[in-house]
């Protein structure tokens, strides 16, 4: 297994969010040669350190269409255990502590221009998820899927759509800066479709054992535009349109 970046140093001065987010971006870069750790980690978000590695400056993908911007299944698992992302927090507070200020921080755009090139690709899969359920367990949940339905494919070939990183998610915050607006809804519904349709696996719903997403009204949305969009909505769960896995999470109606 890699050896851990992130760490707690009780010594150490006392950054702003904005810089260890910084921070932490490029560790997570420089480290993808690394075998990911376990999932699922207890520290603090408001506690998260990485050392300072010597290493070039990564690629970044830089602009490009947020539909066709899924994230593997290597970065994802990377971003969870370098990060120590604590186990029960959402993915609403992922956005909120590390994906959007480091976004707004570094580049104004979406997290997925920070992120290394070779993590960055077509979609496979999109997924529905709601925000409101623990980030750690939906990576878990395409972990899972993925050694059940695509064994042989290498995590690094394996890539998702997911909002919190395709879509610019400083946005809301730009709205919000201006009197009297109304926050900007994560994702438009032009970018839905397109990432559907731009797929090439099909939709993945991840589920929890309370059924969360299904009381989401922007995850029913999703399920519906994939219905709408796919000849053939509910082959078989290894090539399917739409698929649900047994301990998943879920997302922000």
């Amino acid at each position: 297994m890699g050896c851990s970046i992130g760490r707690q140093n009780e010594d150490k001065e006392v950054t702003s969010p904005e810089t260890r987010c910084a921070t932490a971006i490029d560790a997570l870069n420089r480290s993808r040669s690394a075998s990911p750790r376990p999932l699922g980690r207890t520290a603090s978000l408001d506690d998260v350190h990485v050392n300072d590695l010597d290493a070039a400056a990564p690629t970044s993908t830089g602009p490009r269409e947020p539909w066709q911007c899924g994230v593997s299944l290597a970065f994802l698992r990377r971003f969870v255990a370098e990060l120590s992302l604590p186990a029960d927090r959402t993915t609403e507070d992922v956005v909120s502590a590390i994906v959007r200020p480091a976004a707004m921080t570094r580049c104004g755009r979406a997290y997925v221009d920070l992120i290394d090139s070779a993590d960055v690709g077509e979609p496979a899969f999109y997924v529905v998820h709601a925000w409101h359920r623990p980030f750690v367990e939906l990576v878990e949940s395409l972990v899972d899927y993925c050694a059940v339905h695509e064994p042989d494919t290498p995590d690094a070939r394996l890539f998702f759509w997911l909002d919190v990183f395709a879509v610019d998610q400083t946005r809301a915050t730009r709205v919000e800066a201006s009197a009297g607006a109304t926050p900007a809804q994560p994702g438009d519904l032009a970018t839905v479709d397109r990432a559907v349709r731009a797929s090439t696996r099909g939709t993945i719903m991840c589920m929890d054992a309370g059924g969360l997403a299904l009381t989401r009204a922007w995850c029913l949305y999703e399920i519906w535009r994939t219905v709408d969009l796919t000849p053939t909505p509910f082959p078989t769960p290894s090539s399917g349109s739409l698929a649900s896995t047994p301990s998943s999470s879920d997302r922000n109606g």
